[in-house]
């Protein structure tokens, strides 16, 4: 079976890796990390959490936003850091980095966040990847993928299947692969969304590197079995 590796362009548009922490982070503390890291984040947006209260006795709703940390883009909009103040979490965008140097990059963070809130413990961690297929030359959902669901109806203009899995030998981690088919633009893609969720436990946030050990591979084993022979051929080398 291929690996990630023998693909000529990894159908790749975006990899996420989060960190959620035990405790909350004040946004005070969140606005001082933010501006350590502006030079790698210049673009800078404060973030907010929306609420929507319903007034029985009066028969309305009320809109609240309160403020929760911050979104950080980098220069060319490649990599987004939200911070929250329960969370980190590092996109990168519509490119291909080694896992490896994500993770170096994530440590950085974690560590620069714990110069200002030593006391961080983290309670779980989270690795996606979301993967963008071209049907062309390859035909349907049922075709690209080897997960799929008969049914007795014509063919809808959008589909969605969603599955959650444990590990059986690894009780910590659930996965959740969703398949559909994309409507955000006219191209003839579908997408395949991995993401693996692993409770961490408390332990303290400069081991986060514990956290995501045997992650990646997982991912990778639940991808070459998600893909069709007909998506492999496309992307990989012969």
């Amino acid at each position: 079976m291929p690996t990630i590796h023998d693909f000529i362009t990894p159908p790749l548009k975006e990899i996420v890796l989060s960190v959620s922490f035990h405790e909350l982070v004040s946004q005070e503390i969140l606005q001082q990390f933010s501006r350590s890291v502006q030079d790698d984040f210049p673009i800078q947006h404060p973030g907010f959490e929306a609420f929507l209260s319903l007034n029985n006795m009066k028969s309305k709703s009320q809109f609240e936003k309160k403020p929760n940390g911050f979104l950080l883009l980098s220069a060319e909009k490649t990599e987004k850091l939200v911070v929250r103040m329960g969370s980190l979490t590092l996109h990168l965008l519509e490119r291909y980095v080694k896992f490896e140097e994500l993770l170096d990059r994530l440590k950085t963070l974690v560590a620069k966040l714990h110069e200002y809130k030593k006391a961080t413990k983290v309670s779980h961690v989270t690795l996606r990847y979301l993967n963008e297929i071209d049907l062309d030359e390859i035909g349907n959902l049922n075709d690209a993928f080897n997960i799929n669901i008969d049914h007795p109806f014509s063919d809808p203009e959008s589909q969605l299947h969603r599955f959650t899995f444990v590990k059986n030998d690894d009780a910590r981690t659930n996965v959740i692969v969703t398949i559909s088919s994309n409507t955000n633009n006219a191209a003839n893609t579908a997408l395949l969304d991995i993401i693996l969720a692993r409770d961490f436990s408390v332990s303290p946030i400069t081991e986060i590197t514990q956290g995501f050990e045997g992650l990646r591979e997982m991912k990778n084993d639940y991808f070459s079995q998600c893909i069709s022979i007909k998506t492999l051929k496309k992307y990989c080398h012969e």
